[in-house]
């Protein structure tokens, strides 16, 4: 499990919660990849020579070819993880943290919260709280009779376990007046991103899960 800062994550990226804005490489370049990897064609585009230099580092050592193919396979595997989101960390209000006047409406539209993710809240337990509350009391920031949860450790890490609408509070009324609320959806697990930024954030999060396949296949 990764921390993710919204793919920074599912997540990263879904890495403390913002979109990542790099996109991976497409499939179809991870499969013209791993072709080229498996048959070692000779191409019109590929001097004669560099095929036959290949073919001579073929002989010389042959666990060179094994472990190309080992590693077109991973990276067939890999690619067709790509559209699978992963569960991460996501910190509230990233670098800000959990605090008074600070717009977490804006910054929950572009995160995307998912079914296993886990919401991390930083802040000085001297001065504020968690408290998880339902729908109209959030409206209210009623904390006294509507909590259903209370978290108080100054890093509060909140497992998103089922789906639907989940609302979030700091226990100072007056610092909720102030913004200090959060309201988020949990999707499922594999359910669309329902925006191009967080689609963005799926894709990164699935990159960075190729890069550690390659990476681990060059070891081999």
């Amino acid at each position: 499990m990764g921390m993710r800062s919204t793919f920074q994550t599912r997540h990263p990226g879904r890495i403390n919660g913002s979109a990542s804005q790099t996109m991976p490489p497409s499939p179809s370049s991870m499969w013209r990849l791993y072709i080229y990897i498996h048959t070692h064609a000779y191409t019109p585009e590929t001097p004669r020579e560099n095929c036959d230099q290949g073919s001579k580092l073929n002989k010389e050592d042959p666990s060179m070819a094994s472990k190309l193919q080992v590693l077109a396979v991973l990276l067939a595997i890999a690619t067709v993880m790509v559209p699978v989101a992963m569960a991460a960390d996501i910190v509230v209000g990233d670098d800000n943290g959990w605090r008074q006047d600070f717009n977490y409406t804006e910054w929950a539209s572009n995160n995307m919260f998912m079914l296993g993710d886990n919401l991390v809240f930083k802040y000085d337990r001297a001065i504020h709280s968690v408290v998880a509350v339902g729908g109209d009391d959030f409206r209210t920031c009623n904390v006294s009779n509507g909590a259903i949860k209370r978290f108080d450790s100054g890093n509060d890490v909140i497992q998103l376990n089922t789906t639907g609408k989940r609302w979030y509070v700091c226990g100072v009324v007056e610092h909720c007046i102030n913004g200090q609320k959060l309201a988020i959806e949990v999707l499922p697990a594999m359910s669309p991103p329902p925006n191009s930024s967080t689609s963005n954030q799926v894709m990164s999060h699935a990159y960075q899960t190729l890069m550690a396949v390659l990476i681990a296949a060059m070891m081999i």
